[in-house]
């Protein structure tokens, strides 16, 4: 009766342990359901465990199932990392139970079973092992949350803790069929311990291998984008060159043409069709003719979407600063301006350039109802699409990497207004 009592209290600390490790991971709001279904799910296993009187294989492969479905139908983490959390939680309680339970018998000079019906040696297994596994699972979550949304699990890791599982497994069978010396019993406890060591390390070095893996993808991402903005501002400046020798054409022959009559109201006609096409004459002239390009682009822009768009490069002109870099520093910085400015009230956008002590400097301000949301340290977009959340911002310290540069954002609650600043180093 006291072993059910106390197997009960195992499956409910370890049914809290594993709610943590859960939520840790893949925090949820229904907290309380997720937690009371844990719950159930344990005390349902706590009954198989006596049917099949601590059956090693069944109870591990119970506990497998019902950890997969915690980890895929409560807190909807994908399958791959459902599925490697599941091995390394069983293979976790597995060594922490054996550890414990191979020094508890040294001390105690009793076999395993022994062990577990006695209930003060229970006790101490249950207090000692579970606190191990505590611990050894927070570690390993601080490593596997970093990157259970970026990457997908290597097929080849899950090889290493099912082996584990294996060893563990003939243990099992060793302990329960030969009365063991206490050497035996000395060797299978560092042997446990080891792997539960090694188990940790090799989640450790899959979450740092995850991790240059997405930042490769990345990497491949801001180029790509990178190269598409260039490709783009150089089709842009090849039509403009064209639309102006084309536009300073025209106006040559209305001119040529209003020469030849004094009709009014032809004249005034004529005049109309030279403003129109005066639109499409360059209209910003820093000295540097890229720049130029990029605020022409805007210009256009904001004119089609309605947002005031105003600029004053006098103090610089970022002439130090290559195509493809400025492209990516100042394109991303008006593209965000824009986006934000559109769905405010105030729409309008301000760029200007300074240049302070060796630094040239740019400032972008646009009118922004709402504070912007931050995740940490950095700005949580607001795009549907989650793959390119953050790009533009990456690009431009990608950029700015070149030139020692950096950047830094505030917002401005009273005038609603949302201010980028972006420092380069001149060369």
């Amino acid at each position: 009766m006291n072993t059910a009592i106390l197997n009960v209290l195992l499956q409910f600390v370890e049914g809290l342990i594993s709610f943590e490790l859960y939520e840790s991971i893949a925090p949820t709001k229904k907290k309380l359901r997720n937690f009371a279904l844990i719950t159930v799910g344990y005390m349902i296993m706590c009954g198989i465990n006596l049917a099949f009187d601590y059956n090693f294989i069944i109870n591990s492969f119970v506990l497998l199932s019902f950890m997969f479905v915690f980890a895929k139908v409560l807190f909807k983490i994908q399958v791959g990392l459902s599925f490697f959390i599941s091995i390394l939680f069983v293979t976790f309680v597995t060594l922490s139970e054996y550890a414990v339970m191979s020094l508890i018998s040294i001390v105690t000079q009793n076999e395993a079973l022994a062990i577990i019906n006695d209930p003060y040696s229970y006790m101490v297994l249950i207090v000692a092992s579970k606190s191990i596994l505590f611990f050894a699972l927070k570690i390993a979550s601080s490593f596997i949350k970093k990157y259970q949304i970026k990457t997908k699990i290597n097929v080849l890791v899950l090889a290493f803790p099912v082996a584990v599982l294996i060893n563990c497994s003939v243990f099992a069978l060793i302990a329960s069929n030969f009365n063991l010396t206490d050497t035996y019993k000395i060797l299978i406890s560092v042997c446990a311990f080891v792997m539960f060591v090694t188990s940790i390390v090799v989640c450790i070095l899959q979450q740092r291998e995850s991790e240059r893996e997405a930042e490769l993808v990345e990497l491949r991402a801001i180029k790509q984008a990178q190269e598409t903005d260039n490709k783009y501002f150089e089709i842009l400046e090849r039509q403009n060159n064209n639309l102006m020798v084309y536009a300073h054409d025209t106006k040559n022959h209305l001119q040529a043409i209003r020469n030849m009559t004094d009709d009014e109201s032809i004249i005034e006609y004529l005049e109309r069709l030279t403003d129109a096409l005066n639109k499409y004459s360059r209209q910003a002239s820093s000295g540097n003719h890229n720049l130029d390009v990029i605020i022409n682009k805007y210009i256009t822009e904001c004119e089609i979407k309605g947002v005031e768009f105003t600029y004053d490069v006098r103090l610089s002109n970022l002439s130090g600063v290559q195509m493809f870099d400025l492209v990516s520093i100042l394109g991303n910085l008006l593209d965000n301006a824009l986006e934000s400015a559109e769905k405010s009230t105030g729409k309008s956008i301000h760029l200007q350039t300074d240049h302070r002590n060796t630094y040239d400097v740019i400032i972008v301000t646009n009118s922004c109802d709402t504070k912007p949301v931050t995740q940490g340290n950095a700005l949580k977009s607001s795009k549907a699409n989650k793959k390119q959340h953050g790009l533009g911002i990456k690009s431009i310290k990608s950029a700015l990497k070149n030139y020692s540069g950096d950047y830094n954002w505030e917002y401005d609650e009273e005038n609603k207004e949302f201010i980028s600043t972006v420092m380069i180093l001149r060369k």
